[in-house]
Parts: structure tokens; C-alpha cells; sequence
């Protein structure tokens, strides 16, 4: 009886913890899932002017570049360098919009220069107010009420990584070299040109939305023999969108 106690005991000291374990298996359950960043969301200025000026208590994030001239700060999405490395506001048909008569001091040490201009990469976070008058003469207009700006620098990229995995370039303002192809004013930007502008086999290629209208950088493009082409390889920092690729400076890269 004894012998049997101490078994019965036994069993049930064992079951229990066997109970006890399931239990506590079962209680942990899966791994929850990994928490994944949500991308940021902003907007060119191409995209918010061509949708209209927004109601004024509507506060908007927008990518571009900060631009200080010795009239002020003002935000643009688009530059031009001329082959002496000279930088200007590039006519991209979107209006820049006045932030202030000075860059924010925390940003002051990030800023690039080139001959009077000061310029950065920058998420913009305020109010767009306009169409008016707006800064030293009058001369803009659109302003962005109340600014916050911070430094977007580019992430660094390929065009197929681009083309294989769009989603990492969302809210990204991407870096990415390459050969470019340019046909009138339509653009490709190709992962490999060989000789006279051609792509090598096997190259890929992403489209540029939008027409290449900087002059400063189809006069530093080759001509292909036929005329109607012009090629180069490139640097290109730009936003994707809707799988193709908008550029906001292009530079020639030798």
C-alpha cells in the first residue's frame, strides 16, 4: 500500500507539471508578430499645387529641397548643376514656396553650399497658404505657415532594387547612379550603358516621370549617333511614384 501510495503520489505530482507546462504553452500562445515601421507619407509640390491649395487649418509634409539665397529661405523640388558645379532652383513649373528670411538654426551646419545659394534636403511640415504675395517683395506665392523642417538625407539605392523592391523606397528620398537615356523630353534611367548609349544586355531600366527639361544637364549628355537621343551616366536623387522614378536633382557622374 505504501509502495503504491508513493506511485499514485508519484503520477500525480508528474501530471500535474505535465498540466502545468501545457497550460503555460498554451497561455504563451505565438510569437506575437514583429512590429514593422509605417513608411512616411509626404508630398511633392507638384502634387499638392496641382490639387489645390488646402484648407488653411490643414497642416502638410512635404519633400524638397531648402534653398537660401541672401533674400530668404525657400522650398523647391528641383535643382540644376551646370558643369562648373554651380546650383539653381530648376523650373520644374511647381512654385517655390517662401519659409522665412533664414534657415532654422538646426539646420545651419547641414546645409551645402554652392556660390550663393544654400541648399538641403528636407521633410517640411507646416501650413500652405497662397496664392498671395508672400516674402521679400512680394515676390511668391506660397508660404508655409509656422515651418518645420528636418533633414532628409538620401538613402543610397539601385535601379533594381528599385524595381525589386519598391516598398523600401517609400518615403525615402533615394540616391541611385546610373546611365541616362534621354529621347526628346522623356527619360530612362538604365543600370548599365555600353558604348554609344546602348544598354547592355541584360540591363534594367526604370522610367523618370516627368519631362527632363534641365538644359544645364542635356548640354553635358552625349549626342548618340543619330541625334535624337542623348546619354550620360548620372547621379539622380528623386521620390518613387507609382513605379517610376521622380527626379529632383540630377548630376553628371564620370
Amino acid at each position: 500500500m505504501i509502495l503504491l501510495s508513493r506511485r499514485a503520489a508519484g503520477w500525480a505530482v508528474a501530471l500535474a507539471a505535465w498540466v502545468l507546462l501545457l497550460g503555460a504553452c498554451q497561455a504563451a500562445g505565438p510569437p506575437p508578430p514583429v512590429a514593422t515601421a509605417t513608411p512616411r507619407t509626404f508630398m511633392l509640390l507638384s502634387e499638392l499645387q496641382a490639387a489645390g491649395t488646402p484648407a488653411t487649418s490643414t497642416a502638410t509634409t512635404i519633400v524638397g529641397y531648402l534653398v537660401v539665397r541672401p533674400d530668404g529661405a525657400v522650398l523647391v523640388d528641383g535643382l540644376t548643376f551646370d558643369a562648373g558645379g554651380a546650383v539653381r532652383i530648376l523650373d520644374t513649373g511647381s512654385a517655390p514656396v517662401w519659409l522665412g528670411a533664414e534657415a532654422p538654426a538646426s539646420l545651419r551646419g547641414n546645409l551645402r553650399s554652392a556660390g550663393q545659394i544654400e541648399y538641403a534636403s528636407v521633410l517640411a511640415r507646416g501650413t500652405l497658404l497662397g496664392p498671395g504675395a508672400y516674402g521679400t517683395g512680394g515676390r511668391y506665392r506660397f508660404q508655409l505657415d509656422a515651418p518645420e523642417l528636418a533633414q532628409l538625407p538620401p538613402t543610397e539605392t539601385t535601379v533594381a532594387a528599385l524595381l525589386d523592391r519598391p516598398a523600401e523606397a517609400q518615403g525615402q528620398l533615394v540616391r541611385v547612379i546610373g546611365g541616362l537615356l534621354v529621347r526628346d523630353t522623356a527619360g530612362l534611367l538604365i543600370d548599365a550603358l555600353g558604348p554609344g548609349g546602348i544598354p547592355a544586355p541584360a540591363a534594367r531600366q526604370i522610367k523618370l516621370r516627368g519631362p527632363i527639361r534641365d538644359q544645364a544637364l542635356l548640354g553635358q549628355l552625349r549626342g548618340a549617333p543619330s541625334g535624337s537621343v542623348r546619354f550620360g551616366q548620372v547621379q539622380i536623387e528623386g521620390v518613387l511614384r507609382g513605379g517610376a522614378l521622380v527626379p529632383m536633382a540630377i548630376t553628371i557622374v564620370s
